[in-house]
C-alpha cells in the first residue's frame, strides 16, 4: 500500500557554533592525530556559485548548506578546510585533477571522479527533480523523452550520468545554475534536472513562475560527499569520523538557515500480493506521482509568491488574488476594492512598521502585498465604496502616527472594482488616486470610484 510520510525542516534555537562545541570524543588513532598536527590547514576546491548548497561570497568566504556542514565536520576533527579562490566549477574540478587542492567539496561520487578521488560517506541526501514549463505534462521517466533538449551546468555529475544512461537525450551546457533555469523558463530548452533544494531556491530568487516540477528520478538522488585526492586516504578516514557525529537535527538546522522547504513525500510499502495485476500497479503509481507533484508545485508556488523581506505577498502573488476576485465577482455580483500606498525615503525599520500596521488593521479576508520596493497594496474582498473609504482613512491615520517626525512621506489611493473591467484598468485607477493624493498634498487618501 502507499503510505504518506512528511519531512519538515525545523528552526532550532541555537547556532552552528553550539553544535561544533558539543563535547564529542572521536576515536582517532595515533597516525590520524599526527596527520592533524602536521596538516592543520587543508586546501579545498569548491563550487563558487551553487546556491544554496555552496558559494563564495564577496569576501571570498565559503557559504551555503554544504559549507556549513563541511565546516562543522572540520571543527569536530580539528582541521581547517581553506577554500581556493576560483571562479567556476569547471576550474575547481581542473584544479582538483591537477592535485592543486586536497579536497573537492560537496559532490556526488561518479565513475569518472573515481579516477582521481576517494570519497567520504554522504553529508546530505537531496532528490533531483525534473523542471519544465507549466504547459509540460507529467514525465514518468527520462526514457520516455524524445526530441527534447535537457540543459545542465557544465561539469556536473548529472551530465555524466545522463550521457551514460540516456544517450538519446540532447544535452545543452551552460555555465551556471541560474542559466539552466532561465533557458527552460524562456523556452530555449525543454527541461533541466536539478536538486530540489536548488530548484526551490532558484525559482524563488529569480521569479521563474513559469516553471514547475514535472517528475523525479529517484535513482539519481544526490548523495553529497567530500572528495579527497587518492594520495590522502587518512584524510578521508578522519573526515568520515567527523561526518559520523552529525545528527539529523543538525542537518535540519543547517539546511533551514539557507532554504525553508516542507516537502510531502510518499513511499511505496506494497505487500507482495501476486493477485494484483500489473496494469493496476502502474495506475496506482501514476496517480501517486501526480498527487505528489501537485502538492510539491503548490509549495514551490507559495515560496515564489512571497516577498523575502516582509513575508507579504509579492506583486505576482497579489495579481493572482485579484484575478481570482474578479472571477468570483462574475458570479456573486459583489464588489471589492484595492488600496495602494506609496512610501518615499523609507528605511527598513519603518517599512516593517507599516507592514505590521497593514497586517493588524485589515480584515482576515484581506490580502496584503508589497507591490514594489516602496509600495504596498491591500485587496479588500466583499466591500463597498463607503466601507473602503473608511478602511483607507483608518490605515492612513495609523501610518501617520508612526511618522510624527516626518521621517518619510506617503500617499494613498483607493478604488472599487467596476464590473467587467480588467485588472490593469483597476490598478491604473488606484495609481491615479495615489498620484492625486500626492499632487493635492492631501491629508488623507484619495478615492476614485
Amino acid at each position: 500500500m502507499l503510505k504518506k510520510t512528511g519531512m519538515t525542516i525545523i528552526i532550532w534555537l541555537f547556532n552552528v557554533t553550539a553544535f561544533a562545541n558539543q563535547h564529542i570524543v572521536l576515536d582517532l588513532n595515533p597516525e590520524e592525530r599526527a596527520f592533524i598536527v602536521q596538516n592543520p590547514i587543508i586546501s579545498m576546491c569548491v563550487d563558487p556559485d551553487w546556491k544554496p548548497f555552496e558559494y563564495l561570497d564577496q569576501a571570498g568566504q565559503h557559504q551555503g548548506i554544504g559549507a556549513d556542514l563541511i565546516r562543522l565536520v572540520a571543527q569536530r576533527v580539528g582541521l581547517q578546510l581553506q577554500p581556493m579562490q576560483l571562479t567556476s566549477w569547471p576550474e575547481s574540478v581542473a584544479a582538483s585533477k591537477a592535485n592543486a587542492c586536497q579536497v573537492l567539496s560537496f559532490i556526488n561520487q561518479t565513475p569518472a571522479r573515481d579516477n582521481w578521488l576517494i570519497f567520504t560517506d554522504p553529508l546530505l541526501h537531496d532528490p533531483n527533480v525534473i523542471i519544465t514549463r507549466q504547459d509540460q505534462l507529467f514525465i514518468p521517466s527520462l526514457s520516455t523523452l524524445r526530441n527534447k533538449t535537457l540543459v545542465l551546468p557544465r561539469g556536473t555529475s548529472i551530465e555524466e550520468r545522463i550521457r551514460r544512461d540516456f544517450p538519446h537525450i540532447a544535452i545543452a551546457l551552460v555555465d551556471t545554475e541560474q542559466q539552466s533555469f532561465a533557458m527552460v523558463n524562456d523556452g530555449r530548452a525543454d527541461l533541466t534536472l536539478r536538486s530540489l533544494s536548488v530548484a526551490a531556491y532558484t525559482i524563488r530568487k529569480y521569479g521563474y513562475f513559469n516553471l514547475k516540477v514535472s517528475g523525479q528520478v529517484p535513482e539519481y538522488t544526490n548523495q553529497l560527499r567530500i572528495g579527497v585526492t587518492k594520495d590522502n586516504p587518512i584524510l578521508r578516514d578522519i573526515l568520515n569520523k567527523g561526518i559520523a557525529t552529525i545528527t539529523d537535527q543538525e542537518r535540519a538546522f543547517i539546511t533551514n538557515q539557507h532554504i525553508h522547504i516542507h516537502v510531502e513525500t510518499a513511499r511505496d510499502y506494497r505487500m507482495t500480493w501476486k493477485v494484483i495485476i500489473a496494469s493496476l500497479i502502474i495506475l496506482l503509481i501514476s496517480l501517486f506521482w501526480i498527487y505528489w507533484l501537485i502538492k510539491l508545485n503548490r509549495k514551490l508556488i507559495k515560496i515564489a509568491m512571497k516577498d523575502p523581506l516582509t513575508g507579504l505577498l509579492n506583486q505576482e502573488g497579489i495579481q493572482r488574488q485579484i484575478d481570482q476576485e474578479i472571477e468570483r465577482t462574475q458570479y456573486t455580483r459583489e464588489t471589492f476594492g484595492i488600496i495602494l500606498i506609496e512610501v518615499a525615503d523609507i528605511d527598513k525599520k519603518n517599512l516593517l512598521a507599516i507592514k505590521n500596521i497593514l497586517i493588524n488593521y485589515t480584515q482576515k479576508i484581506d490580502f496584503v502585498a508589497r507591490w514594489s520596493t516602496e509600495e504596498f497594496m491591500i485587496l479588500c474582498p466583499c466591500i463597498n465604496a463607503p466601507k473602503l473609504k473608511d478602511q483607507a482613512d483608518m490605515l492612513y491615520c495609523e501610518i501617520k502616527n508612526i511618522n510624527l517626525a516626518d521621517t518619510f512621506s506617503f500617499y494613498m489611493g483607493a478604488t472599487c472594482y467596476n464590473n467587467q473591467e480588467s485588472q490593469e484598468t483597476l490598478i491604473s485607477r488606484a495609481q491615479q488616486a495615489v498620484y492625486l493624493s500626492n499632487e493635492s498634498a492631501a491629508t488623507g487618501p484619495s478615492f476614485i470610484p
